[in-house]
Order: C-alpha cells, then structure tokens, then sequence
C-alpha cells in the first residue's frame, strides 16, 4: 500500500471516527433501541467498504464499544459488532 493509500485511509477513519461518535451521541439523546441503534451504525460504515476486513475494523468496533459504555447505552457483542460491517 502506498503513502498516498495510507494517508487515505487514516483520513477516512478519522472521518468515520467522528461519524461514529456522533452517531452514539445522538441514539443515546434519542433513546434509541438496539434494533434502530444497529442499523444507524450499518447505514454509516456502508459508507467506508474500504475499512471492512482491514486492520482498522477492530480498533473501530472498539470505538462504538467504548462510545456506548461512555453514553450509558447497551453494548453490542462482539458477533453483533462484526453483523454492523455485512
């Protein structure tokens, strides 16, 4: 992978990142249940395909856990986390 294709790719996390964050945020405000919370995480991470399957789709489904547990909402387990990026 070149330079330009990592630089890239660390830009589009980054994107995500914040994407992800805000998504927690709001489903907390929202009062979301895990079935609308799930598939509000689905629809944003359709948006990077780029990122299933590389070496940043663990410390990503790290970000929603940890994001969850600092917003008080119900973890998703580690099988449903891997369902998000289907």
């Amino acid at each position: 992978m070149s330079k330009e294709e990592t630089d890239d790719l660390f830009e589009k996390v980054e994107t995500l990142s914040a994407k992800l964050k805000d998504a927690v945020s709001d489903a907390s405000t929202k009062k979301y249940n895990k079935e609308e919370f799930s598939f509000l995480l689905q629809l944003i991470l359709k948006e990077y395909p780029e990122l299933k399957g590389s070496v940043f789709q663990v410390p990503i489904n790290n970000l929603i856990e940890s994001e969850c547990e600092q917003q008080g909402l119900i973890g998703l387990s580690a099988v449903e986390l891997e369902m998000l990026w289907l």
